[in-house]
């Protein structure tokens, strides 16, 4: 699985298209392999990267958004 940490907290998480709550979120059971996490929230560009799944393992992501310009 992943543990996805944001800075702001409380943003948007999607993997793999998918609606997940808001972070910081835990997410077991996802298929080893790559998967696509997004992360949203108001008045920040949206964050994606690709993480890779290990199976037994718990992948770290941390997601720093960057501001929108005024």
């Amino acid at each position: 699985g992943i543990f996805v940490v944001s800075t702001p907290a409380q943003a948007r998480l999607y993997v793999d298209g998918q609606l997940y709550g808001s972070t910081p979120a835990s997410i077991p059971g996802l298929a080893p392999g790559a998967h696509t996490v997004r992360i949203e929230a108001a008045g920040y560009r949206a964050w994606q990267g690709q993480v890779e799944v290990l199976a037994g393992m718990r992948t770290r992501v941390q997601a720093t958004l960057q501001q929108e310009q005024e």
